[in-house]
């Protein structure tokens, strides 16, 4: 039982796989490119090779292998660092650096079996990029070859306009009925991130490469130094490619955890609606407490002077029956082998309250399992469901918290839990309440709590709801009172609080994973400016000869990335704020629009001092040596 609890709940490693590979898609574009910049450099040898017998094949094989023991080295080294990597999160997380995740003490566990398959992954993921990088090189004539790396590059390349256009097209219809089914509530805001987000990115990366394909087709016209900026991105489509896919990557992890914040400090707690149900405070008490104390005469016989009694008018209390369990919400990293079920009075039931939602469910015969006339969609249900057992098919009807229902006990409403309790006929989810303060437990009808908890008579778990300003007075009325018992009195406010802080946590170790995605991209934009400005010393020392300055060389080189940069940056942060848009329309979200706005500032600013001192170095020099190479 110890080690089935202590597997935890969700598998957090899939959610830090699906965030990388984002990054992931990046890096293999980088090797990519890097790995064909660096088969054109051996044009001249393939075509040596090629002429002296050896087949296709033959050269294509000893290219890919130097690739391929390049790849098995990186995944090695990616292996060391990434443990040292999540060796770093794993202590930020537990020293509170970055957040908290309820009061579990944190220690990195480190498995051979997941070291390996990363490797295998990993490498695989390099053979891809090499084969990808060098499948072209062989094709091109003998002759073509052994004119070397600059003849390859007179040819131009054709433009495919109809691939593009078509897979761009596509993926913004699929962008754009993912974000509509999630503004429905018709699907789960996760599969619009993460669906709806990749087709963004891939239909903005599918609009900048046509526009630089019919910048490169359109006439010169009269020259001037933005023209000449256009011109020689078009001109250079995969390496603008792909710095536009690095950065826009790498900004659309940043700006999408960022914008997933949340924080209840604002919320209405008097608001029916909300994950408060208009409650503003909730005690649990360690002994059960026999008398209510929402009434006059429940007080006196608990001992409350006549000071507190006045305190409590046009306050309301509601009490429920509570079961010794395990917390369900996403404080408690264990899996909960038995949930903490409280039981809910008929008076709570015909209040309501906490925007309780259900969704229609079928039975093993196809039929509706639950009274709904839209299957499949996420509606309004009703509190009175708790005790109508027809209308789960016999099964205990229960509620829970939206996110410990799908996170904790991987289920949804309509849907049977597979839990210990409830007998032969097993507890069926009738609703779910997002976000809200029962993220710790289930939620039953009083009187099917008694029929599986005879012994619990009395009640241990209380929501109170107060007049707007009163709070903390009532909430010290009870400390003082009901101390002895074991009562803690908690904001309900404080309560969504300290639960959304743990989703916030995640979202600081996706953030940096983002950063480590900017490195990425200023690493792979220094590259691959460096590689073509040193391709392009021919031509720069033509345009010296021609009248242009160094200045104006730099300035074109640090035009070109930068705005590179920048369209990457726009595509990323445009794709995850469109990706999260469902999110945003929640009253609970916390966006820092400031901070928001810096991250693209700042990673635009890094850019361009790399793209300004990589231009600087590649252009000192005696060019026309250059020049007399072509």
């Amino acid at each position: 039982m110890a080690l089935e609890a202590v597997k935890g709940t969700t598998d957090f490693g899939v959610l830090f796989a699906s965030m990388s590979m984002f990054l992931v898609m990046a890096a293999m574009g980088l090797s990519g490119a890097l790995m064909r910049l660096m088969a054109e450099r051996r044009a001249a040898e393939a075509g040596m090779l090629l002429a002296c017998g050896f087949t296709e094949r033959n050269v294509l094989h000893a290219i890919i292998g130097e690739g391929s023991v390049l790849a098995i080295l990186g995944a090695g080294a990616g292996c060391g660092l990434g443990v040292l990597y999540a060796n770093a999160i794993v202590s930020l997380l537990a020293s509170g650096a970055i957040g908290t995740i309820g009061n579990a003490r944190l220690h990195l566990h480190v498995q051979t079996g997941s070291l390996v398959l990363g490797s295998i992954i990993g490498a695989g993921a390099g053979f891809a990029s090499t084969w990808w990088g060098v499948r072209k090189l062989v094709r091109h004539r003998v002759l073509d070859l052994l004119a070397g790396w600059r003849a390859l590059g007179t040819g131009g390349r054709s433009a495919r306009f109809p691939v593009a256009a078509v897979v761009g097209a596509v993926a913004a219809v699929m962008a754009v009925a993912l974000i509509g089914l999630g503004l429905a509530a018709a699907i789960s805001p996760t599969a619009v991130f993460f669906g709806g987000g990749f087709a963004l990115l891939a239909a903005a990366m599918c609009a900048c490469y046509l526009v630089l394909a019919r910048a490169m087709r359109r006439p010169m016209g009269r020259v001037s130094l933005g023209r000449l900026v256009v011109r020689s991105a078009a001109a250079n489509r995969l390496r603008s490619m792909l710095a536009v896919g690095l950065f826009a990557c790498a900004a659309f992890v940043i700006i999408a955890a960022a914008a997933n914040r949340r924080d209840y400090s604002q919320i209405d707690i008097h608001d029916k609606t909300s994950g408060t149900g208009g409650f503003a405070l909730r005690a649990t008490s360690s002994l059960p407490i026999r008398y209510d104390f929402g009434t006059a005469t429940g007080r006196e016989k608990l001992g409350f002077p006549p000071e507190d009694q006045a305190l409590f008018d046009a306050v309301n209390v509601y009490s429920f029956l509570a079961s010794p369990g395990d917390d369900i919400s996403c404080l408690n990293l264990a899996k909960a082998g038995m949930p903490r079920i409280i039981g809910a009075s008929n008076a709570f039931i015909e209040r309501g309250g906490f925007g309780l939602q259900g969704m229609a469910a079928k039975d093993a015969e196809g039929r509706p399992a639950c009274r709904s006339r839209a299957a499949g969609r996420p509606l309004r249900a009703s509190w009175s469901s708790l005790r109508e057992r027809e209308w789960c098919g016999g099964r205990i009807p229960v509620v829970g918290d939206a996110g410990s229902v799908q996170w904790s006990l991987h289920s949804a409403p309509g849907k049977t839990l597979a839990l210990p309790i409830g007998g032969d006929r097993g507890l069926c989810v009738a609703g779910v309440i997002p976000n809200s303060i029962f993220a710790g437990e289930l939620v039953m009808s009083d009187r099917c709590f008694r029929q599986i908890f005879p012994s619990e008579t009395d009640p241990r778990y209380f929501l109170i709801e107060t007049p707007p300003g009163r709070e903390d007075a009532v909430a010290d009325a009870l400390r003082r009172n009901l101390g002895d018992a074991g009562l803690e009195v908690r904001n309900t406010g404080e309560i969504l609080n300290s639960i959304i802080s743990v989703q916030n946590t995640y979202l600081s170790t996706f953030t940096a994973l983002g950063g480590l995605g900017v490195a990425l991209g200023t690493f792979g934009l220094a590259a691959v400016l460096l590689r073509s400005a040193l391709e392009r010393r021919g031509e720069f020392a033509l345009m010296l000869a021609t009248g242009f300055s160094r200045v104006h060389l730099v300035w074109l080189l640090v035009l070109e990335n930068a705005g590179l940069l920048a369209v990457g940056l726009l595509a990323g942060s445009a794709a995850a704020l469109v990706a999260v848009v469902p999110q945003l329309r929640s009253a609970e979200a916390s966006v820092n629009w400031l901070l928001l706005a810096a991250l693209p500032v700042a990673i635009m600013a890094l850019g361009l001092l790399v793209c300004t001192a990589a231009a600087a170095a590649m252009l000192r020099g005696n060019l026309v040596e250059a020049l007399r190479e072509e």
